[in-house]
């Protein structure tokens, strides 16, 4: 009896474990990265290494061979835990202001916790040659965009560079807007750097510019009013601490160019600087059976692209031979100081239908390399697979099986009853822990699950670019052009629905839930993927269907009492 107490204690200490680890199953996991704020500057210039650790080492960095390269200017510190729906969370992060030590290329080398292991990052550093026409001043200003002609939706990054050598204060600045185009704020940069050898505090303001249609834009010029504090010589005159600058930014023309004919009629399309196509499988490829499903992934990333631009991977390829069944997308985006990096993923489980050897599709999408301003394919060719019976895989398993059995030698007797107890005394635990495993696995999936997220009201600024890209939406559809009329669809239902918004026509014909929209909508996609021009499309048609949903969801607001005015009046 003794034994068989022991026997739950120790079943009892199982599933405690079991417990503990499936509620834990997040804390673990780590990661260690290291960015920068900028990589290229002057030897008179410094710039920002952010170093993220996430995971449950306490461990510190070692920065010796960083030393070599850079000068440490300033350092800090920041530790960061949370607990969030049960599950652990957080961070430790080292941020360091540096300044390199010599010109050329060098290299933040890679730094280790534990396992992980962060990318070595290349810096480029050059001679301080450039001086801007106001230096001398306490406080200016540059303006600077990284390109005076791009295609129509390419990026162009504007940056305000704001020099100052006394302490300041915002009082006012105009917001940056422009016509026929979708703004971006980036992520702000601040650095130091020498002038005529006068130190001056620098602050870079970034954004990312994605004009809409062809011809010309222009960066307007802006007022920036901005307290500064008087040299000690103008203080001790009588004048006051601090005096009000007003400066004024320079006005930069871009000529913006059509798409180019040579790209493929009917595609999306793609300006940017980078893009690229990776694919991953949860199983070997080379042991497939029919009738087993098995997940691929697919991963679109691009420089210089919103995740709104970014074209559905795959269409539905289902055949008589291989089986489809897509996961909702997954899309993000990142907006750093050097522009916004963006991808989409879409998981998908194929299941063979038939045995014998299959083709999976090549998969195949163009886009326009705005660095050597040529076509280019991001592809995955296409995949030959022998897939094995059922039947066969059936029989193997039983001739293992019979193998197994033969082996057994003659002297080995049947179980006692004793024995018979045991072994059904231990298969009854083990369906229990089972049981009891899966309960406590759906309730820790159900409370580590993020609750809905709530409807609430646009803010203004959103209001501001939803109206834009409406505004771009229009007049597409005006021009009877469904290639752009498309894309833009996309990047105006990004702007309407900021959470999960629909990525695909389907997705957007399904969110509206409105018969005369979707079938517009649907002859929208049949045109497209006729891979031709086509000039019976009426967009107007499409445009008052859409207008026609959104007067009555302002209307429906307006009966249940919330009295919002229209989003987008016309």
């Amino acid at each position: 009896m003794p034994t068989f107490f022991k026997f739950i204690a120790a079943t009892t200490k199982a599933f405690a474990l079991l417990t503990l680890v499936l509620s834990s199953i997040n804390t673990f996991a780590s990661e260690l990265t290291a960015e920068v704020d900028r990589n290229n500057v002057s030897t008179d210039e410094t710039l920002t290494l952010t170093i993220r650790y996430t995971g449950n080492r306490n461990d510190h960095v070692d920065i010796s061979e960083l030393r070599n390269e850079f000068d440490i200017v300033s350092n800090y510190e920041n530790n960061s835990y949370s607990i969030v729906n049960g599950r652990l969370s957080g961070f430790k992060e080292w941020t360091f202001v540096m300044r390199p030590k010599r010109e050329g290329t060098l290299l933040i080398p890679s730094f280790r916790i534990g396992r992980n292991i962060s990318d070595a990052i290349e810096i480029k550093v050059n001679k301080p040659v450039y001086q801007p026409s106001q230096t001398g001043q306490d406080v200016f200003i540059e303006t600077i965009v990284d390109k005076s002609t791009a295609f129509v939706q390419e990026q162009i990054i504007v940056k305000y560079r704001l020099y100052y050598s006394v302490n300041i204060d915002f009082q006012h600045v105009d917001d940056l807007k422009i016509e026929n185009a979708i703004l971006e704020q980036l992520e702000n940069t601040q650095y130091q750097t020498k002038l005529d050898n006068r130190p001056y505090n620098v602050v870079e303001f970034n954004y990312a510019v994605f004009p809409q249609a062809s011809g010309s834009i222009s960066v307007p010029a802006l007022n920036w009013n901005i307290r500064a504090a008087r040299t000690r010589s103008g203080y001790s005159q009588g004048m006051g601490r601090y005096e009000l600058k007003r400066l004024r930014t320079e006005e930069k023309p871009i000529v913006v160019k059509p798409q180019p004919a040579s790209f493929p009629a009917g595609a999306t399309w793609l300006p940017a600087s980078e893009l690229t196509l990776d694919e991953t499988w949860s199983a070997n490829t080379s042991n497939l059976t029919a009738g087993n499903p098995i997940t691929r992934t697919l991963a679109l990333k691009s420089k210089g692209l919103m995740a709104a631009q970014l074209p559905q991977i795959v269409q539905n390829a289902n055949s008589s031979a291989i089986s489809i069944y897509p996961e909702a997308p997954n899309t993000s985006e990142n907006k750093g100081a050097l522009g916004i990096t963006s991808q989409r993923i879409e998981s998908m489980a194929l299941v063979m239908n038939q045995a014998g050897e299959q083709v999976i599709p090549a998969v195949r999408i163009p886009w326009w390399d705005t660095n050597e301003d040529k076509l280019k394919y991001a592809e995955i060719p296409e995949q030959k697979v022998t897939i094995a019976s059922s039947a066969a895989l059936e029989k193997e398993e039983r001739n293992k099986a019979i193998a197994s059995q033969e082996l057994l030698t003659p002297n080995q007797s049947a179980p006692t009853g004793a024995t018979l107890v045991w072994l059904r005394l231990w298969q009854a635990w083990a369906i229990l822990a089972t049981i009891v495993s899966i309960i406590f696995f759906v309730l820790w999936r159900k409370a580590t699950a993020p609750a809905p997220a709530a409807h609430t009201p646009t803010a203004n600024h959103q209001l501001t670019r939803g109206a834009q890209a409406f505004s771009m939406l229009k007049k597409y559809c005006r021009e009877n052009n469904p290639q752009l009329t498309r894309q833009q669809l996309i990047l105006w239902a990004a702007q309407h629905w900021k959470q999960n918004p629909p990525k695909t026509l389907d997705e957007l014909a399904a969110r509206c839930n409105n018969p005369n929209l979707t079938g517009q909508l649907k002859l929208l996609d049949e045109i497209l993927y006729k891979k031709e021009a086509n000039t019976d499309w009426n967009g107007q048609v499409l445009l008052n269907a859409l207008n026609e949903w959104l007067k009555s969801q302002a209307a429906q607001l307006s009966t249940n009492g919330n009295g919002l005015a229209p989003l987008y009046p016309n």
